[in-house]
Order: structure tokens, then C-alpha cells, then sequence
């Protein structure tokens, strides 16, 4: 079991997805050095009216931060991509990058959901948990 202490991130894109996707990576390699993937999945947007797809995937980011502080750095990376966070309908409309905290591994190999993965994230989630030595389903 991988005993680094880090976070399950749920990741997508409708703006560009392939090619935001790759630069999303790129960031988070940047800020947190080697992180485990799981593969790109093509989605359909969820809790919005969009006609473009998803390209979503989820990673593992080894780090010590506190959620807060992890959270912080991932909207650093939306807003470097050019998401609007502060647009009335941020949730709801297309963006170039979404990056939530799903899991907070900590050191110890025990886990926290911080929120709860949705559907089109389950796939991609449970490739990380088996990446990291859990067999079972992730919670969700």
C-alpha cells in the first residue's frame, strides 16, 4: 500500500479537454512532483446545460498540506487555465479546468472523503485506489 500522504483529486475539462487536460497535469506535476493518473474518460456534462463533453481523470498528489491549502493550490491551476471562479454560474458552466478534493490519504495509509465522487469520477477513482493498493471501490 502506498503509505505517501496526499489527496485523490477528481479532475475534468469541457474547454479544450485533451489539450487542458495535458496542461492541468503539467501543473500539478509542477507543483507536486510525481503523481499517479488514472486514464482520460469522455463524459457528458453532469448538473449543467453544455453540449461539450468531458474529458475527466482523477490523480493522486503526494503532499503534507492541509485540505485548505491543497484546495488553494488547485484553484491556482483552474485560474491559470482561465476558469472564472468568480462568475455567478462557475458551477454550471463550461471551463477549461475543475480540480476538487475527493480523498485525503493520510501517512498512516487511512483515508477521508472530503467530498463525494460522483458517478462519471467512480472509473477513474477506483484506478487510483488500485494505484495505491486498495482493491475495493472507493466510497461514493
Amino acid at each position: 500500500m502506498h503509505l505517501a500522504p496526499g489527496y485523490v483529486l477528481g479532475i475534468g475539462s469541457n474547454l479544450d479537454p485533451q489539450r487542458n487536460a495535458r496542461r492541468i497535469v503539467e501543473h500539478l506535476r509542477q507543483r507536486f512532483g510525481e503523481i499517479l493518473l488514472s486514464r482520460f474518460h469522455v463524459t457528458e456534462p453532469v448538473g449543467m446545460e453544455s453540449q461539450r463533453p468531458f474529458v475527466n481523470f482523477c490523480a493522486f498528489v503526494p503532499t503534507g498540506l492541509e485540505p485548505a491549502a491543497c484546495k488553494a493550490d488547485c484553484i491556482a491551476i483552474e485560474l491559470a487555465l482561465g476558469r472564472d471562479r468568480e462568475h455567478p454560474a462557475s458551477k454550471t458552466r463550461d471551463r477549461p479546468a475543475d480540480i476538487d478534493l475527493l480523498l485525503h490519504i493520510r501517512a498512516d495509509g487511512g483515508r477521508i472523503e472530503l467530498e463525494p465522487i460522483p458517478s462519471y469520477l467512480a472509473e477513474p477513482a477506483a484506478e487510483i485506489m488500485a494505484q495505491l493498493g486498495w482493491r475495493e471501490a472507493p466510497p461514493g
